[in-house]
């Protein structure tokens, strides 16, 4: 914009809409190379930069969103937020509620793993855990194990250890498995007894969750699978792929593809309902780029 002044104007005020999210008002000097200091600003709640993933409590009372720099844990019932949590260096990809909603975990984009306290938002426990960027998480049923999913052809498996009166919380690592290409999601079926991890290259491969022997690759997406997700009944394991489609598998069948649903745009996310769910009507939630979600009846 074009700023017209008199002469004896020392000083301007400019009203300067950033690019993080916040409004500020600068006293700029009215000379060449002046000094700009930042007299009032205004921050709202949401994040300075997109947020890369969400989780929700066990008991859906709270959501996490996390990306760069930081993570933001939501009240759902009065959309407030409720903490607000720096990491800083961390451009988190994927999060989890842990140890009951007491504490987030975060994977990053440099490979590593992060546990923070919600109570008070401190880092209590970091680990470079893979080699390359952790794409996705996945909580095991019922226990207090961790998959992570990652693009340096790894998965792995952690247990949580909560705090006690000697150490703060903790992951310790059990098992670690090479992959044939970069994985980019993972879940646990309902029992735990499968961990279904989709592919750079288009492919989800199913193993078995206490040997990660091989269990069954699943083929027929032409781009990346991106998300994963498999019902409540372990009947369907349904994938999401960058080649704009959701496919769903009968695991047990010998042609495993029950059906192709194509979408308008890229698949980011999938979710099959909770474990446990009994619900007459089983619906699947696909999130999609360009601000889009759809639903598919899954009988």
């Amino acid at each position: 914009a074009k700023v017209a002044a008199a002469a004896d104007v020392r000083s301007v005020r400019l009203l300067v809409a950033q690019r993080n999210n916040c409004f500020g008002v600068w006293e700029c000097e009215w000379r060449p190379k002046g000094a700009a200091t930042l007299g009032r600003s205004i921050d709202v709640a949401g994040h300075r930069s997109e947020p890369r993933c969400i989780a929700l409590s066990a008991d859906d009372r709270f959501a996490l969103t996390a990306g760069d720099g930081e993570a933001r844990v939501w009240a759902v019932g009065s959309r407030q937020c409720v903490r607000s949590i720096a990491c800083a260096g961390s451009f988190a990809l994927c999060a989890a509620f842990v140890l009951g909603g007491r504490y987030l975990l975060l994977g990053t984009k440099g490979g590593a793993l992060s546990l923070y306290a919600v109570a008070t938002g401190e880092c209590v426990f970091t680990e470079d855990a893979h080699a390359g960027a952790v794409w996705g998480l996945s909580l095991e049923p019922g226990a207090r194990g961790v998959l992570s999913a990652s693009a340096d052809k790894t998965c792995a498996t952690w247990t949580v250890v909560d705090a006690d009166d000697t150490s703060e919380a903790r992951l310790v690592r059990e098992r670690s498995h090479q992959l044939t290409d970069d994985a980019l999601c993972a879940a646990y079926s309902s029992d735990a007894k499968y961990v279904a991890i989709g592919l750079l290259d288009a492919t989800v491969t199913v193993l078995f969750h206490d040997t990660f022997k091989l269990y069954l690759t699943l083929y027929g997406h032409k781009l990346p699978v991106l998300s994963v997700a498999i019902s409540s009944d372990g009947a369907l394991l349904a994938s999401g792929s960058a080649d704009k489609s959701v496919k769903l598998w009968d695991v047990r069948a010998p042609t495993p593809c029950v059906s192709t649903h194509e979408q308008p745009d890229k698949v980011l996310s999938l979710c099959a309902g909770p474990p446990g769910s009994t619900s007459s009507a089983p619906l699947l939630v696909v999130a999609m780029c360009g601000r889009l979600v759809n639903l598919i009846d899954l009988r």
